[in-house]
């Protein structure tokens, strides 16, 4: 059976990638895979990480289309301390909309974070 098609992410970033992936690293024990030029050249710096298997780059963000969708990074945790630890770091610097019991999840909410990645965390 194949592995393919295989699914990955990219995060536009318009900022210092270090400084973001160190933030992934922080909220949600993201590695480093590889690093591609330098984190000076925003044009060319690419960082590749892996989360919990997925394939995210970190990579520039040059486009000037806004679009109207919104795509949330769903996240699901086995234990509230890992999702609050997570939660508590994403909320820096970004949009808290609501952590808090729902009818489908005993905890979950919404964070945009600083970088304007859109984060639903549920239990």
């Amino acid at each position: 059976m194949s592995t393919f098609p295989k699914f990955s992410i990219a995060f536009g970033i318009r900022s210092n990638r270090t400084e973001a992936f160190e933030f992934y690293h922080k909220a949600f024990g993201a590695t480093k895979v590889s690093e591609e030029g330098s984190p000076e050249d925003l044009a060319h710096h690419l960082i590749f990480m892996d989360f919990n298997g997925l394939s995210v780059l970190l990579g520039p963000d040059d486009n000037e289309i806004i679009i109207s969708n919104t795509t949330y990074c769903c996240v699901t945790f086995d234990k509230e301390e890992e999702l609050r630890k997570a939660y508590d770091v994403l909320i820096q610097g970004g949009q808290d909309y609501h952590l808090g019991s729902h009818s489908y999840t005993p905890l979950g909410g919404y964070v945009t974070d600083k970088y304007g990645i859109n984060w639903w965390l549920t239990l």
